[in-house]
């Protein structure tokens, strides 16, 4: 069986065509013009473990400094000098409703925080030397619904208690602020 030059050009020019689109870019031959775009692998979807809406995290230096942790429109915590031992990881995380403990003891649940500090691998809630200041951003209408409910407010959830507890706090130009020695769950919500 006799193959014509022909056909073996033809054949060689498809071929050289795919080896060309493996590599991607435009490519030309004198009778043919082809292009092929790259190959570009899908990136991969990843899932967080804890859903949370957003995060600040911050790790001491200096005690005599103090620290400040802010989450983007939401909250900021701030920890005074003197408070923590150098090291010592502040973290705030924005998370959704749905992962609050008991959280069906809540109404009007709005922005959430869950405070932890780590002091040389150890929690340290209630054990804080002076008070953390939380100052926690609210929209117009938790604001208007501040001022109108009296059950409305900062929750913080006592894990000993599996309850949660009213804490004082002062609004002021749209924003909640409280002082507290305790870490965990904070949520602007009203209890049922």
């Amino acid at each position: 069986m006799k193959i014509k030059m022909k056909t073996k050009i033809l054949f060689a020019s498809l071929g050289l065509i795919g080896v060309l689109a493996l590599l991607g870019g435009t490519w030309q031959l004198t009778a043919l013009a082809v292009t092929v775009p790259p190959y570009i692998p899908p990136a991969p979807v990843t899932q967080p473990s804890t859903p949370v809406t957003g995060e600040g995290e911050v790790t001491t230096t200096d005690s005599g400094n103090g620290a400040v942790v802010e989450i983007a429109d939401l909250a900021t915590v701030s920890i005074p000098p003197n408070t923590l031992a150098p090291g010592s990881v502040i973290k705030a995380v924005s998370v959704l409703s749905s992962m609050l403990p008991e959280n069906d003891m809540l109404d009007s649940i709005g922005s959430i925080v869950h405070i932890s500090i780590d002091q040389n691998g150890e929690d340290m809630t209630g054990s804080l030397s002076s008070s953390m200041n939380v100052v926690m951003t609210l929209t117009a209408e938790q604001v208007e619904a501040f001022k109108k409910d009296p059950k409305m407010g900062v929750q913080w959830y006592d894990p000993e208690k599996k309850e949660w507890v009213k804490i004082p706090a002062t609004l002021m130009d749209g924003k909640i602020s409280f002082n507290t020695k305790q870490t965990g769950y904070f949520a602007f919500a009203s209890q049922k």
